[in-house]
């Protein structure tokens, strides 16, 4: 009797595997996962080689100040981003540059972009311009001198380029003095300006303050004084303000009033008003004003000073010769 054959079927064939391709398909399994993994892994990324080792050095022909000045910012875009604040790179220009790339309005005077707002909120460090417009300030390694708009002696460390008036050359004293002042106030009621000109220039009765802002303020040696750009009104008056050291004036910022000076009553005779710094001419420096006319008690009763003061003062009570008058001295 012949034993049947079974037929065999293709289908289940097909469906059995062979051993050494199961094997294969679960390393592939298990290598696709671990280099999944590998890839969701944060990790440090690569040196970027896009640049030349010498890039961040300033003395380097490669460095990257040097190719910026020659074909200009815009190719930094690429990688740092349009406002070069980082981009497909990551790295932001900001982070080293804090006032660099400048803005359009970084020479629109009074913008809030402007590089006066931008020294004004760093505390008036201008020292920031030197690395690239030189420790002169005459060009550097950007080639743009600050001296074409800043045309005082010291540039734009020139003392009527932040307070007083630019426009004046700055070796008149009085063009340092505000108006304007840091804020650029130009009103007399402003704290900053108050009564600045009418003491440095324009004052009726003295020449004792002119030429010399060490009457009222501390003694400065220069820019780069500690004492400079330090936030605060240093007050320290001087010979003419304490009659050479015999009253101690007192200065209230809060209340904008100056107290116990010579120059305004506080001497033998004199009647020591307080005045109001922001409220120029508000008659604390009318004739008559820190001493009467005449002085009393202890004075002679006569109204016409020109009889004994007559190189200070003519007839109708006209102060004739301003360096004798609150000057410390009593001229006749």
């Amino acid at each position: 009797m012949r034993s049947q054959v079974q037929p065999v079927n293709e289908d289940s064939k097909q469906k059995k595997v062979r051993p050494e391709l199961r094997v294969l398909t679960i390393l592939s399994i298990i290598f696709v996962a671990a280099l999944f993994w590998s890839c969701a892994e944060e990790v440090t990324p690569p040196p970027s080689v896009s640049h030349p080792v010498e890039w961040n050095q300033t003395e380097a022909d490669n460095f990257h100040g040097n190719k910026v000045l020659t074909v200009g910012n815009e190719s930094c875009q690429t990688c740092h981003g349009e406002d070069y604040m980082g981009g497909s790179s990551g790295v932001a220009c900001h982070d080293c540059h804090a006032n660099y790339p400048h803005p359009p309005e970084w020479t629109t005077p009074k913008d809030e972009n402007s590089h006066s707002n931008f020294l004004k909120d760093i505390g008036w460090k201008i020292e920031e311009c030197q690395s690239c417009h030189g420790d002169d300030y005459k060009g550097g390694r950007s080639g743009e001198s600050c001296y074409d708009c800043h045309t005082g002696s010291k540039g734009p460390e020139s003392c009527n380029v932040c307070h007083g008036e630019s426009a004046v050359d700055d070796l008149e004293l009085y063009s340092w003095a505000p108006p304007k002042d840091l804020e650029d106030n130009l009103l007399t009621t402003n704290i900053g300006v108050g009564a600045h000109q009418v003491h440095i220039k324009d004052s009726t009765w003295t020449t004792a303050y002119e030429k010399d802002c060490n009457q009222c303020h501390i003694s400065l040696t220069g820019f780069e004084d500690p004492n400079h750009r330090n936030g605060n009104v240093d007050m320290e008056f001087g010979l003419v303000a304490t009659d050479s050291g015999k009253v101690n004036p007192d200065w209230k910022q809060g209340e904008a009033t100056c107290s116990d000076v010579y120059c305004h009553g506080n001497f033998a005779l004199g009647s020591n008003v307080n005045v109001v710094w922001n409220e120029v001419g508000s008659g604390h420096a009318d004739c008559g004003t820190c001493h009467g006319l005449p002085p009393q008690p202890g004075h002679p009763n006569n109204e016409n000073c020109h009889f004994c003061h007559s190189s200070v003062v003519d007839a109708d009570k006209n102060i004739i010769d301003k360096t004798k008058h609150i000057n410390g001295f009593t001229d006749y």
